[in-house]
């Protein structure tokens, strides 16, 4: 059996994907129609390809705040938000037109651990000193993390490691939640405390599901 923080944990996590599927499919049901012509079934792979431009837009948006360019530092991260939700529209759409695929579900991953390093490494960058050493360990530990994942991706290819689990998919969805939280902390200074203390809890919470995610199987 499941102890309550788990089973709480996973309860919320059925709520909250199920939610996000119907507002992707009520988003993006149009497309239903086109569904078999050959370009629109490559959509969730080409929403996974874009997706890996993250990194770059976290490296801009950290630059913009150097500068003290906030509208270019805004657009960024609000590109970094439409990036993050991509996440949940290609895997409904692929799982909905049966278009899911080895590559598929196996650069995914690697997509988004890449938008999660890279955005947590600008937002630690861009705190004020305490909140560097607020947020130092748990940030610290989600990137380990994040990079021990991609490490096991190429087995996961070859079928020798386990694929994703309920755990890892609630750990990507508060780790992006606590990046907006740092994002918007960082862009505005008034909100800072609260935000950071919000995204370190998240961040905190987020590894402890990690850890559950590699020591059990989806079931």
């Amino acid at each position: 059996m499941r102890n309550s923080p788990e089973s709480a944990a996973l309860a919320v996590e059925a709520v909250l994907r199920k939610n996000y599927e119907r507002v992707t499919i009520f988003a993006l049901g149009w497309l239903d129609r086109y569904q078999f012509n050959r370009w629109v079934r490559r959509l969730p792979n080409i929403l996974t390809a874009v997706r890996s431009t993250a990194f770059i837009f976290a490296i801009l948006g950290y630059l913009a705040v150097q500068s003290h360019h906030l509208v270019w530092a805004w657009l960024c991260f609000l590109i970094l938000c439409l990036l993050a939700m991509s996440d949940v529209a290609d895997g409904v759409l692929a799982r909905r037109w049966g278009v899911t695929s080895t590559w598929g579900s196996a650069i995914d991953p690697v997509v988004d651990k890449l938008l999660v390093i890279s955005s947590l490494v600008a937002c630690w960058l861009l705190f004020p000193g305490w909140a560097r050493w607020a947020a130092g360990l748990p940030f610290g530990i989600a990137i380990g993390l994040d990079v021990f994942g991609l490490m096991i991706t190429r087995r996961r290819l070859t079928g020798d490691a386990p694929g994703a689990t309920k755990y890892g998919k609630w750990k990507l969805n508060l780790q992006i939640y606590a990046l907006g939280f740092a994002w918007v902390a960082v862009l505005v200074s008034w909100l800072q405390l609260p935000f950071v203390v919000l995204a370190c809890l998240l961040v905190w919470v987020a590894d402890y599901l990690a850890r559950l995610k590699f020591s059990r199987p989806q079931s």
